[in-house]
């Protein structure tokens, strides 16, 4: 972080590309993801939807409040650092495996190997999309669609 690649960028701002691209990540790991999560038994079809308004705001605040501090710690500072001392790729699984040790606690009770493992998956996706975009915001907001489809969705 003290000496971020030349491509990190914390700007807010993305380009028509790079949304798509973190669409287009939240598409192939919901794809791979849900099946998995239903299947196990760790997801299950819980919708709460409460609005249009309450969705957007619920988005908003995914991405602002979880989506930029996670994605600033894991892609921004792990995935960085260990890129820089090994190789991109290593640095972008390293990062994303860590990602999903730190949500193996959530959810009585621990350790929740099932959440670790779609978490993994989900670092992955994130740690893709920053690895092609260069920003951050980029992994935030496919982090807080994610997040948001899990909260609104799925029981998880």
């Amino acid at each position: 972080v003290a000496h971020p690649r030349r491509s990190f960028d914390v700007r807010l701002g993305l380009s028509l590309r790079e949304l798509g691209l973190a669409l287009g990540a939240v598409l192939v790991l919901a794809t791979v993801s849900i099946p998995l999560g239903l299947l196990s038994g760790f997801l299950h079809w819980e919708p709460r939807w409460m609005g249009v308004s309450h969705a957007a705001a619920r988005i908003f605040g995914l991405i602002l409040f979880v989506g930029i501090p996670e994605e600033l710690l894991f892609r921004g500072v792990y995935q960085e650092a260990f890129s820089r001392i090994w190789t991109p790729r290593t640095g972008w699984i390293v990062a994303s495996v860590l990602f999903g040790l730190v949500h193996i606690v959530k959810h009585a009770p621990p350790p929740n190997w099932q959440l670790a493992l779609l978490a993994t998956g989900a670092g992955l996706a994130y740690g893709w999309v920053y690895a092609r975009t260069g920003k951050l915001a980029a992994a935030a907001v496919a982090h807080g669609v994610v997040n948001w489809l899990w909260s609104t969705w799925l029981g998880a």
